[in-house]
């Protein structure tokens, strides 16, 4: 194939040199005596030498001298041809001088099954190795250390928004306290989660992404999770205030403030009555007394006496039950400081899921990117061959 000159300032040319590269097997390097030294071609010599075979070519030789074929077997040394092939060739119509006729005869010699397929082979060895050399490469960029940096940072950072948002929302959770005692356990209309509280969100969540950025994590999935804790944190946050203030409510107070009203409601109701029935025992027996001893039965102070006793059996307790009843508001503020708790705290695990899953996506990847490294090494075995003795001054030499 006679392909386009490579250095033209046509820059189609050059892209269709390189789309045809890995589909050839010998290259014939075309120079001539004033350009052999060109600088484009031999980057792309350098770049390619040992993807293929290689016969080089100095043309219009009738124009050059020996000094200049010597100082370009030099040239082709230094880029790994220990004795390269080298025709001279001439239109000038000096036979003497043109070398074109051996270089066909040289083609015919190489164009047998066996040495194509070595190229073929040899082509398919340098680019399963060129592969290998990049996987090795970005092997590192799937560690799960900086998916654990992440999520050392987020816990780390989190503490400090966490103790901000707790102080911010002091003043209105005792606000939504009041109305939703007003309401009688109504939603209240006071956001506790306001335009403030998602603005810093917002901004922890774009520090984590920044940090992953640093980490070199992909931002695209994390980004799209990230957002969705972003959309939702509002609304999970106010059912989480909701109903840990309406389970605060159904049972007010601690739990020794409910035993001591259960105890008190009971002693609304057994110490008048106790001090009922000591009152009446005592009249009855005063009566009997009275009427055998002739006296009078009882008197002003017992009636008096009894009546206080008996009142005051029934007013302390009930005085003591409804001075122990716990502040509704207090409740109500409790079960909303609860639920903003829970709230947070579970923000704070769904983005260190996020990112877990994350890590776990790399390990899967990871794994198939070892599978094909282990490939590509068992392939690069199979295709070791012993170089044919007609390539060997064609190939780019091995250094060790």
């Amino acid at each position: 194939i006679d392909m386009p000159d490579f250095d033209s300032v046509e820059q189609a040319n050059r892209q269709l040199v390189l789309e045809w590269l890995p589909h050839i097997d010998i290259l014939i390097y075309v120079v001539s005596p004033e350009r052999y030294r060109d600088d484009k071609a031999w980057r792309l010599l350098l770049q390619e030498g040992n993807k293929h075979a290689w016969l080089f070519v100095l043309n219009k030789w009738d124009l050059g001298d020996s000094v200049q074929y010597e100082d370009f077997k030099k040239q082709l040394k230094l880029a790994g041809f220990n004795s390269p092939v080298i025709f001279r060739t001439s239109c000038a119509g000096n036979g003497l001088d043109d070398e074109f006729d051996a270089l066909v005869e040289h083609l015919k010699t190489l164009s047998n099954q066996h040495t194509v397929a070595f190229l073929g082979q040899r082509l398919k060895g340098a680019r399963v190795k060129e592969l290998l050399e990049k996987l090795e490469s970005v092997k590192a960029d799937f560690s799960d250390e900086k998916y654990q940096q992440l999520q050392d940072f987020i816990q780390q950072e989190w503490r400090k928004n966490e103790t901000m948002f707790r102080d911010a929302f002091a003043w209105p959770l005792k606000q939504a306290a009041k109305d939703y005692v007003a309401k009688a356990g109504s939603r209240s209309d006071i956001e506790v989660w306001d335009a403030w509280a998602q603005s810093r969100f917002d901004d922890f969540l774009d520090a984590i992404q920044f940090k992953a950025a640093q980490l070199q994590i992909p931002l695209a999935p994390l980004k799209e999770k990230l957002t969705e804790i972003s959309i939702q944190t509002k609304q999970n946050l106010q059912n989480q205030i909701e109903l840990n203030c309406r389970k605060a409510l159904i049972n007010p107070g601690n739990r020794l403030q409910r035993w001591t009203l259960k105890l008190l409601k009971v002693a609304e109701f057994v110490l008048p009555f106790s001090a009922m029935a000591y009152v009446s025992y005592q009249v009855f027996i005063g009566y009997y007394e009275s009427v055998e001893q002739g006296q009078p039965f009882l008197g002003v102070n017992f009636v008096a006496h009894s009546i206080l006793l008996i009142l005051l059996s029934w007013l302390i307790p009930f005085f003591l039950h409804k001075k122990l009843q716990p502040s509704l508001q207090k409740t109500a503020e409790r079960g909303l400081e609860k639920g903003a708790d829970i709230g947070l705290v579970q923000l704070e695990q769904q983005i260190l899921q996020v990112v877990d899953s994350e890590k776990q996506q790399n390990q899967v990847l990871r794994e198939e990117l070892e599978q094909i490294i282990q490939n590509c090494r068992e392939e690069q075995d199979a295709i070791t061959m012993a170089t044919p003795e007609s390539l060997r001054s064609m190939l780019v030499h091995e250094k060790s």
